[in-house]
């Protein structure tokens, strides 16, 4: 049996502003990884929007194998199945929920932006990231968003954030999951059509980097040029010194210093 929401999640879903996302929901006090929790469920033929929850990952992780720290109880740590859409747009996935969480931040006073193609800012520092893969016939999104830790490793501390050093006061983390999950569901929906001028517009107005010169990682590949744009595909387009532009689907994007906010 799953385990009971405590009560400062609870409240969350009393009147849950969705379709889907949450209307079937599981809390973990401790779990390995919400990602792999979802994946398992997905197997097992969840439906779209079942939701899973935890107060603490044992070997919680972010994009291209990292780690995510978190304090126990402090965050919020969420992992959800989605079938809908078609596989081929599921890429641009994580720039919808990306954006869904910063238009929920915005909503309670907090004005973020996003650092393609996942990680939401505050104040220029990291507040929150998004992953997602494939299991189950479903597409698996792992969400995680620090909102009352205000302590990190020490290789963290200069680039990383919560609601609560932001807001400078420790926030409801229920009030801040239904503030959530409606955002995530309309802007994942969105960024799932081929409507792109539903979307694109936001993303591109909140976008870090977005004309400046900035250092692109993926894989083996190591490049500086100019962030010109994002397309319809959700790839990053980089103009490079000798006059090209190319392409990335993946990848980490650095601001160097002169572009860092």
């Amino acid at each position: 049996m799953h385990e009971p929401f405590p009560a400062d999640l609870s409240g969350a879903f009393e009147a849950l502003a969705t379709r889907k996302l949450g209307q079937q929901a599981s809390f973990r006090a401790y779990t390995p990884s919400t990602m792999t929790d979802a994946a398992t469920l997905a197997r097992d033929g969840a439906p779209s929007g079942t939701l899973v929850v935890a107060d603490h990952q044992t070997a919680g992780r972010g994009r291209q194998g990292r780690s995510w720290n978190d304090a126990p109880g402090q965050n919020l740590l969420l992992s959800f199945v989605w079938r809908d859409g078609r596989p081929d747009a599921w890429p641009r996935a994580l720039l919808g929920v990306a954006l869904g969480v910063a238009e929920a931040l915005d909503a309670m006073g907090l004005a973020a932006t996003v650092k393609w193609p996942n990680d939401v800012r505050l104040g220029g520092r990291k507040v929150a990231g998004t992953i997602a893969q494939a299991a189950g016939g479903a597409l698996i999104v792992g969400l995680g968003v620090n909102v009352n830790q205000t302590d990190f490793p020490d290789d963290l501390v200069a680039t990383a954030t919560s609601l609560a050093l932001h807001a400078g006061q420790r926030l409801e983390r229920a009030t801040v999951l239904a503030a959530l999950l409606p955002a995530l569901e309309r802007r994942l929906d969105d960024a799932l059509s081929d409507h792109a001028e539903t979307w694109l517009p936001a993303f591109t107005a909140r976008l870090d980097g977005l004309g400046q010169t900035v250092r692109l990682v993926e894989g083996e590949t190591m490049l500086t040029g100019t962030f010109t744009s994002v397309g319809e595909d959700g790839a990053l387009r980089l103009l490079l010194p000798d006059g090209r532009t190319r392409a990335f689907y993946a990848g980490d994007v650095h601001l160097l210093p002169s572009s860092t906010p």
